[in-house]
């Protein structure tokens, strides 16, 4: 798969080229303490072009291959560069399992207005439509609230503690699991 392109009201959503790294570069730099707490821990030569010129080529591997998609987000009515989110699409397993976990994040001057509720759903059609995936998960660290709230509002269902899960500022920790079957009943 190569370069994906589309749209929902509010946002584009784009797969990373190399054009797109100043953008991504502000971006994390842009939201470097909102995302602290909610993130693994980040080296400083993250926070530098090298850095996201070799994400941005990760990441078109990862699509090629089909193990990853990343989405980066920009707000339609403002500058179209200015990217205002991610979403994130990983551990990719088509055929008959055709599932996939779904990260996001959002810029912190967007945060609360319904962008990212409007992302998650229109890249949740995207894969069902284009990729077949009919099951979605989410892992959320149980006091990220907002986030619990997103999900839930975007009709996933509350499944497990996973122990252990992700790393977050350097401990591995308990996420909750959330699921979304797509496509309607199964």
């Amino acid at each position: 798969m190569s370069r994906i392109v589309f749209s929902s009201d509010r946002m584009y959503y784009r797969t990373s080229d190399r054009r797109m790294v100043k953008d991504i570069l502000d971006f994390h730099i842009r939201n470097k303490e909102h995302f602290d707490r909610w993130e693994s821990k980040k080296s400083d030569d993250y926070f530098t072009e090298p850095y996201v010129r070799f994400l941005v080529k990760y990441e078109n591997k990862q699509l090629k291959s089909l193990k990853e998609i990343a989405f980066w987000i920009t707000d339609r009515e403002s500058d179209s560069r200015k990217i205002i989110g991610r979403v994130s699409i990983f551990g990719i397993i088509p055929g008959n399992y055709s599932t996939c976990i779904i990260g996001y994040k959002i810029d912190k001057d967007y945060e609360g207005k319904g962008y990212m509720k409007e992302a998650v759903l229109s890249v949740e059609k995207f894969l069902y439509e284009q990729l077949g995936i009919r099951r979605m998960e989410a892992l959320i660290l149980p006091e990220n609230e907002r986030s619990v709230m997103l999900i839930l509002a975007c009709g996933y269902q509350y499944e497990s503690v996973c122990r252990s899960a992700v790393e977050i500022g350097g401990v591995r920790r308990d996420h909750l699991r959330f699921y979304k079957l797509l496509g309607g009943n199964l």
